[in-house]
């Protein structure tokens, strides 16, 4: 279905570019803040689910559970978020957000919304319809599971 639409070879073009925008994106936003999307999208999880598990931590971010106890190690040295022991089991360590994680986060989300809006002043109200329509999809057309 696709192919009435694009070819292969443009599509690949197409995604190449769309991902080393989004790579170069994430780097400067790593220059600007000091973090990566992994980060990010972990102190996004902890506004949601705070507090939660180190191992959903590991689960949510489908990452072993011993790169995310160093994630949550170096965010906690940060002061972006704390780790506590569960009382109730020693063994589990519990993982927050703190309101300086929170803030950078809001920092982040607050700069890309202005960039975006900014930028997509240059496009036609089509372009932006498009552009959110196809956002609003993308689990679908990368056969992703929804969302929780």
């Amino acid at each position: 279905m696709l192919n009435k639409f694009i070819s292969r070879p443009h599509l690949d073009a197409l995604l190449f570019h769309f991902l080393k925008r989004i790579y170069r994106w994430e780097r400067s936003i790593k220059a600007d803040y000091g973090l990566n999307y992994q980060e990010i999208y972990l102190l996004q999880h902890l506004r949601e689910y705070s507090p939660c598990r180190v191992s959903d931590i590991a689960e949510e971010l489908r990452i072993p559970r011993f790169k995310a106890t160093r994630l949550v190690s170096r965010l906690a040295q940060q002061e972006m978020l704390d780790k506590q022991k569960d009382a109730a089991d020693q063994r589990v360590v519990m993982v927050s957000l703190l309101p300086n994680g929170d803030q950078v986060l809001s920092r982040i989300e607050e700069n890309s919304f202005h960039l975006i809006s900014e930028n997509a002043a240059r496009l036609s109200d089509e372009e932006i319809k498009a552009f959110l329509l196809a956002a609003a999809n993308i689990d679908k057309i990368l056969n992703l599971p929804e969302a929780e």
